[in-house]
C-alpha cells in the first residue's frame, strides 16, 4: 500500500523572478552580513579587508542590498556613515562625482527616512587609478568600495528600466568639448 502525499512544499526560488530586486535583496544580505562581520571577530585586532563591489551588470543589486544594510547599522547605532567618490583615470567630471552621489544620497533619503541626514556625510576624494569608484566609512573604518566603470553613473537600485530618481541607468558622461 502506497501513502500519497497532497502537502506541497516551496523551494526557496519558487514564485520569484530571477530580475526581482527585492528578492535579490534577502538573498544577498545574510551574505554580505556574513562577511562583513566575520573580519570584526577573526580575533587579529585587524580591521577586516572592505567589501568590493565590482563595476558589472550585477552591482546595482549587490549596492541596494549593502546600503540597507548601512542603514540598518545606522538605525541601531549612533555611527555616521562617510560616502566619499573619486573619480578614475581618465574622468575629469565633478559633475559626474555630484551625481554619482545624488543616486547614493536619493536611495537612502527615498528609502530609509528615519535615519537622519545628518548621520550621512558626502564628499568627494583624490582621484585614483583604475575605475572610479565610491567609498563607505562607517564612523573611520572603511566597510565598501563600489567601483563604477569610466563615465557611467553608480547603480544603486535595479537598473532594467530607467528610474527618473537617478541619473540614467548607466548613462554617459557626455564630453563638454570636442576633441579635434
Amino acid at each position: 500500500m502506497q501513502l500519497q502525499s497532497n502537502v506541497r512544499t516551496n523551494t526557496p526560488f519558487e514564485n520569484h523572478r530571477i530580475g526581482d530586486s527585492n528578492y535579490m535583496k534577502k538573498l544577498l544580505l545574510p551574505i554580505w552580513l556574513t562577511l562583513l562581520f566575520a573580519g570584526h571577530v577573526n580575533g587579529q585586532g585587524k580591521a577586516p579587508e572592505p567589501y568590493v563591489v565590482p563595476g558589472n551588470n550585477s552591482a546595482c543589486e549587490v549596492n541596494a542590498a549593502t546600503f540597507d544594510t548601512f542603514a540598518n547599522i545606522l538605525l541601531s547605532s549612533q555611527q555616521r556613515l562617510f560616502i566619499v567618490a573619486r573619480l578614475g583615470s581618465g574622468e575629469n567630471s565633478i559633475e559626474l562625482n555630484r551625481r554619482r552621489l545624488y543616486n547614493v544620497r536619493t536611495y537612502f533619503k527615498e528609502g530609509w527616512p528615519k535615519v537622519a541626514p545628518e548621520r550621512f556625510v558626502f564628499a568627494q576624494g583624490d582621484r585614483v587609478e583604475g575605475e572610479g569608484r565610491i567609498e563607505f566609512y562607517m564612523g573611520s573604518e572603511l566597510f565598501q568600495i563600489s567601483l563604477v566603470k569610466r563615465g557611467r553613473d553608480i547603480c544603486v537600485d535595479c537598473c532594467d528600466y530607467p528610474d527618473p530618481r537617478y541619473y540614467g541607468a548607466g548613462k554617459k558622461d557626455k564630453p563638454t568639448r570636442k576633441r579635434q
